[in-house]
């Protein structure tokens, strides 16, 4: 008896068609593709390369005349160099700014200033509690560089989201000066607290006893200057 055939493969999922791109960029048309300054920069750039997209727009003028058809408000103000750079229609005029310029200055006026206040929002709000020191100390320093927080703002900061035990154990030590002293000794007083070292082990037994095969995965802190 013959065996079963085996069963076809299963289908490529079906690709994004022009037509269905071309519905959605529809639903994004009118006063929603419009940036005053307040809203989602990086969403809005989103909904501008779909536009251009969909209108079929290839030169660098066109695009950034796309561009800022879309700007409002505060967002249309801070773009007026642009604006008279590109319509400037004085006889020998160079053109100062091009598509790259706009595109450029955009980024640093609005979105690293978005990513620098939802930084900063995230690391005021930021507490050990429950997870470990490992855990808090990543987290810490993954948004402290998007912040632009100065070293001293960044230890206190640090020591207010620190465990209370911690930091008062710090305090205690005098270890809290910098956010590096902070953040090695804070290693070092939760590797106590595990077991890793007993800092009360005999001397005479050969120096430190290690009561657990626990190995530091911290590294000390590497703050950017502000």
């Amino acid at each position: 008896m013959a065996g079963a055939a085996a069963p076809p493969p299963p289908n490529p999922p079906a690709a994004v068609m022009l037509d269905q791109l071309r519905t959605q960029i529809n639903k994004l048309k009118g006063t929603s593709v419009s940036f005053l300054g307040r809203e989602d920069p990086h969403a809005f750039k989103n909904k501008m390369a779909l536009l251009i997209r969909q209108k079929g727009i290839t030169a660098d003028d066109e695009k950034l005349a796309e561009w800022l058809s879309h700007l409002n408000g505060a967002a249309l103000t801070w773009a007026a160099p642009y604006f008279n750079d590109f319509f400037n229609a004085t006889p020998g005029y160079i053109r100062i700014y091009d598509l790259n310029h706009f595109l450029t200055a955009f980024d640093r006026t609005y979105a690293y200033q978005n990513l620098q206040e939802n930084a900063r929002r995230q690391l005021d709000n930021l507490q050990q509690g429950k997870k470990g020191l490992a855990q808090y100390v990543q987290q810490f320093q993954s948004l402290s560089h998007h912040t632009g927080y100065g070293d001293q703002a960044l230890l206190q900061k640090f020591l207010t989201g620190l465990d209370s035990k911690l930091r008062y154990d710090l305090s205690l030590m005098r270890a809290d000066d910098t956010i590096a002293n902070a953040i090695n000794n804070a290693q070092h007083l939760e590797n106590i607290r595990g077991g890793a070292w007993s800092p009360w082990s005999d001397p005479r037994a050969g120096g430190r006893t290690y009561q657990n095969n626990v190995t530091s995965q911290y590294v000390p802190m590497e703050i950017d200057a502000a």
